[in-house]
């Protein structure tokens, strides 16, 4: 995987979409800040309180897919809308669910097994998301994709990561004001990556020519 080109394409991307891919972090944005708020300052005390977090959880994960979906249009130079974000609170909206819990739950296991576990799990499933997404299938099918997707790419996947480090540590020590770039940079490449290493597992194939000369 040429990371650098893929990055470049992500930086082109960013410039020309930054105010599209601004407004759907945003709105997600919001959705933490006022999540925050109300567990911290509103609810605090109140008696089912981890119940209610627990269903405002559940109640966000068909926007996060929303979000995937949003951003893998951009990704694909394809139009993008706002009501993509909320595409999957009435399209296969289980299937989602049970991928997200099905997730947390092996890379809780993981974390149990201690932390190399729970980094190759991830690795192995991170894609997930972005098929089951894309091909619109059944949460065990996204799951075996995704496997024999990462088959060979764990490791580069994990070296195109850490080359975002310098880039989170500028968003960092500049107050945040930083990731006013790098956020939708870093997300937009993680897209590309994944469109980028579909096209390495399953290269078009190529037409017979049509009609041979005797």
């Amino acid at each position: 995987m040429d990371k650098n080109l893929v990055k470049k394409e992500a930086k082109e991307i960013v410039k020309k979409d930054f105010a599209l891919i601004w407004l759907a972090l945003g709105i997600n944005f919001g959705l933490s800040i006022i999540y925050s708020y109300l567990f911290e300052h509103v609810l605090v005390d109140f008696k089912y309180l981890n119940l209610i977090s627990v269903g405002f959880n559940l109640l966000t994960i068909p926007f996060s897919y929303g979000l995937t979906k949003y951003l893998l249009n951009i990704a694909r130079s394809q139009k993008s809308k706002i009501k993509d974000l909320f595409y999957y609170y009435y399209h296969n909206p289980i299937q989602i669910l049970l991928l997200s819990l099905l997730l947390s739950l092996l890379y809780s296991l993981g974390l149990i097994l201690y932390i190399i576990p729970a980094i190759f799990l991830y690795f192995m499933f991170c894609m997930a998301e972005n098929i089951i997404v894309e091909k619109n299938n059944n949460f065990i099918d996204a799951l075996k994709e995704s496997y024999n997707l990462m088959q060979g790419y764990k490791w580069d996947y994990f070296n195109f990561l850490l080359t975002f480090f310098p880039w989170l540590l500028l968003g960092i020590v500049t107050l945040g004001i930083g990731f006013i770039w790098v956020l939708p940079y870093f997300t937009l490449s993680q897209k590309l990556y994944y469109l980028k290493l579909k096209e390495i597992k399953n290269p078009p194939k190529k037409r017979g020519k049509k009609g041979k000369n005797k």
